[in-house]
C-alpha cells in the first residue's frame, strides 16, 4: 500500500512537470506563426485537472478494492459485524 502511494505521487509529480511544460511552450511561442498557442494551454490545463482528479479516484477505488478482498478472507471485521464472536476474547 505504502509503496503504491509512493508510485501514484511519483507519476503525479512527472505528470505535471509534463504538463507545465505544455503550458510554457503554448504561451511563449506566440511570436511562431501557425503554432496552436491556445491547444497547448488548453490541454496542460487539462490534463492538471484530469490528474487532480485521477490520482485520488484511483487511491479511493484501490482502498475500498483491497478491504473488500480482506473482509471476504475474515481478516477484519466490517462495522456490522456480530462482536460477539470475537477470536480475540
Amino acid at each position: 500500500m505504502i509503496l503504491r502511494t509512493i508510485y501514484y505521487r511519483f507519476t503525479a509529480f512527472f505528470a505535471f512537470l509534463y504538463l507545465s511544460f505544455t503550458v510554457i511552450t503554448g504561451s511563449f511561442n506566440h511570436h511562431v506563426e501557425g503554432f496552436p498557442n491556445a491547444l497547448h494551454v488548453v490541454n496542460g490545463v487539462a490534463e492538471a485537472v484530469q490528474i487532480t482528479l485521477q490520482v485520488p479516484t484511483i487511491s479511493i477505488v484501490y482502498v475500498e478494492r483491497s478491504r473488500d478482498s480482506h473482509l471476504r478472507k475474515g481478516l477484519i471485521r466490517g462495522p456490522f459485524a456480530d462482536r460477539s464472536s470475537s477470536s480475540l476474547t
